[in-house]
């Protein structure tokens, strides 16, 4: 069972933070009507950050594979409600500039109602220069 830190029902603004595993998602449940964490984590959840977003990981959502916990969270996403979705890609230069990632972006935020935050051009952690830096965090919050 899903032990929360706060009262579900009638928590105050202050920012909750919890580490939720992929094994949690898997041992969460056992038989029908146990909780399910990925739409658990949906119902509470008042927005989606995904920051850092990588390739991979985009790569999943737009092609629909849940076979993770953030993955599962946002393929249960309720895309057309008002409880918005946010991701701040981060790779490699060639990576983000492939027409695949351009076509992936498109993907998320015209038929899925996504934020997609721009990226940053400096220096990367593989040496390389150019687009696909994460943006800072401040910039993000």
């Amino acid at each position: 069972m899903i032990e929360y830190p706060f009262d579900k029902d009638n928590f105050d603004t202050k920012p909750v933070f919890t580490i939720y595993k992929d094994e949690d998602e898997w041992n969460s449940w056992n038989k029908r009507d146990d909780i399910v964490l990925h739409i658990e984590l949906r119902k509470i959840a008042q927005m989606l950050l995904i920051a850092p977003l990588s390739a991979n990981t985009l790569g999943k959502f737009a092609n629909g594979l849940c076979d993770n916990l953030l993955s599962s969270v946002f393929r249960c996403w309720d895309i057309k409600g008002n409880k918005p979705v946010i991701v701040a890609p981060a790779m490699n230069t060639f990576m983000y500039e492939h027409p695949i990632t351009e076509f992936q972006l498109k993907f998320l935020e015209e038929k899925l109602n996504v934020k997609v935050l721009s990226t940053l051009f400096k220096r990367l952690m593989c040496g390389d220069e150019g687009y696909g830096a994460m943006l800072d965090v401040a910039s993000i919050v």
